[in-house]
């Protein structure tokens, strides 16, 4: 009988994850200060939060990464992100709005998922974006709604310059390192027995981008 490691893998990369606290800490200060940038004008009360355990629901959403960060306008939840740290990389694995709509800061509405991803590399982690075909993700919307959404990732990660790299989005400067680490005979080696792959690949359950909540 054949026994699945998968489960097992994913329950120690998670605790591996969780181990980086300290690290994906810094995510608070990095993304309240592209937030305080993003709404200048505007001087909303800004509180960024952030929460280390995986498969956690709040605010009507399942975030599925070992660390979720939250970002609350004037006391009110609009969007937030699960991401995972192994070894150099930080694997962001899903973007969600939630109620964006009733947002009353435009540049917020129209710029959140670039500042949240930006937030994240800003810690100085290899930052990957789980692409959405990657990612099983709207399981119940429409195929029209899906393609939308989609291309709404797609159109965020060229916004950022990022390059597509097999299942994930890539800075192109992570892109040129790691060409240079191969040419000096040096590859990123597995953390803990897991590959960049193993990390990458896209649970069911973990939602990437749905749409907002109303």
């Amino acid at each position: 009988m054949k026994i699945s490691l998968r489960p097992l893998k994913r329950a120690l990369k998670s605790a591996m994850s969780r181990y980086r606290y300290k690290d994906a800490l810094r995510i608070e200060d990095t993304l309240h200060n592209r937030l305080q940038e993003l709404l200048a004008k505007h001087h909303p009360d800004i509180n960024v939060k952030l929460y280390r355990w995986q498969g956690t629901v709040l605010h009507d959403v399942y975030w599925g990464g070992s660390f979720t960060v939250l970002v609350y306008l004037d006391g009110t939840c609009f969007c937030g992100m699960s991401f995972d740290l192994l070894g150099g990389y930080l694997i962001i694995s899903q973007i969600h709005g939630v109620g964006l709509n009733r947002c009353r800061y435009r540049p917020m509405r129209r710029w959140w998922e670039v500042t949240l991803v930006r937030a994240a590399h800003d810690l100085g982690f290899r930052t990957r974006l789980i692409r959405a075909d990657h990612a099983h993700s709207w399981p119940y919307v429409t195929t029209e709604i899906r393609q939308r959404l989609v291309r709404r990732l797609d159109a965020t990660a060229h916004a950022l310059g990022m390059t597509g790299k097999g299942a994930y989005w890539v800075w192109n400067e992570d892109v040129d390192q790691e060409s240079h680490s191969r040419q000096d005979g040096f590859r990123p080696r597995p953390i803990g027995g897991f590959s960049l792959a193993d990390a990458s690949r896209p649970r069911p359950d973990v939602l990437l981008a749905q749409p907002d909540r109303k």
